[in-house]
């Protein structure tokens, strides 16, 4: 697409000499430390139209971002344009429908947040701070996937900004393709989305299921644990086991059961009778309190790392 005159950036614009500059530039993974051009953080669709066109009348290579937790550093680069839409955080709650729309810049426990003092939810990120907008390109499993399936299985349609800085919608009736390619965890290569539309889900009180051990554990847990992951196990149990590491490291079996605590024990037998464990909490509290505990052994500050394979 050709335009007449250079269009204009419009947003909260940071260039590299606003004292604002080094802390807008930083992504969640610190071992990346990349020097873009200039930060787009979008307060409107019009914002983002405007940063795509502006970039292609330049020939400036660009970026997409909503919460910076791209592990790989791919929302970030250095002489180009990033569009961060974090700033972007409208949420509508239709009861009659059962949906939710939201704009991308939104958090998962922002969301969880909203959505839970209404007695609802969407499945989450298990991580307080990634943006919804990568969490749902990119898959987005949960501590509510077995009942309810991924957080994209729950996206009934997207608005979305493509490469010519068109808005375009994307559901099942309309432009179908290219919301099966959206549900297909394309990380966001199909343009910058600007809102999702979600089936919700009604949730209150859940049990909370932690078990922990010693390390040595490991072997005895893992085989029963597993069976709790099998296709015919009970799917309103979505079980995570991890290893701690620190000061004290240990063995964490946690999970939220859609359910009474007292049918999870029982469901949770086996594996209370594997090794020893430590330590044994399984009560029913709201589900606003058990989704940050489930966070918990997420790291929630900045850090040098480098990812591996999750699953």
């Amino acid at each position: 697409m050709k335009y007449r005159k250079e269009p204009e950036l419009t947003g909260r614009i940071v260039l590299p000499d606003d004292p604002l500059y080094n802390s807008a530039r930083q992504e969640y993974n610190t071992f990346f430390n990349k020097f873009p051009l200039v930060i787009v953080f979008a307060k409107e669709t019009q914002d983002v139209i405007n940063a795509i066109r502006w970039a292609r009348y330049n020939g400036v290579p660009l970026r997409m971002r909503s919460g910076r937790h791209n592990y790989e550093g791919v929302s970030a680069l250095n002489g180009g344009l990033i569009i961060d839409v974090s700033e972007m955080k409208q949420l509508e709650i239709n009861r009659k429908q059962g949906t939710v729309t939201l704009q991308t810049g939104l958090r998962n426990f922002e969301i969880i947040e909203q959505l839970g003092s209404q007695g609802l939810v969407v499945p989450p990120g298990l991580c307080p701070t990634p943006g919804i907008a990568g969490v749902t390109s990119g898959g987005g499993h949960s501590s509510l996937s077995r009942p309810w399936g991924l957080v994209i299985d729950n996206l009934l349609e997207a608005e979305l900004v493509d490469a010519d800085g068109c808005v375009l919608h994307a559901s099942a009736d309309r432009n179908a393709d290219l919301f099966w390619a959206l549900r297909g965890g394309g990380g966001g290569n199909f343009g910058v989305c600007t809102s999702f539309c979600f089936r919700t889900h009604k949730i209150d009180t859940v049990a909370y299921a932690s078990i922990n051990w010693e390390l040595e554990d490991l072997k005895p847990v893992l085989k029963v644990w597993q069976e709790y992951t099998l296709p015919d196990a009970d799917n309103r149990f979505t079980p995570l086991l991890s290893i701690i590491s620190g000061a004290q490291s240990f063995l964490l079996a946690q999970g939220v059961f859609l359910g009474s605590a007292e049918e999870l024990r029982e469901l949770l037998c086996p594996l209370l009778r594997s090794g020893s464990p430590n330590h044994v909490f399984i009560e029913e509290i709201p589900w606003v309190e058990a989704a940050p505990v489930l966070a918990g052994p997420s790291p929630v500050t900045r850090s040098r790392l480098k990812a591996s394979g999750l699953m």
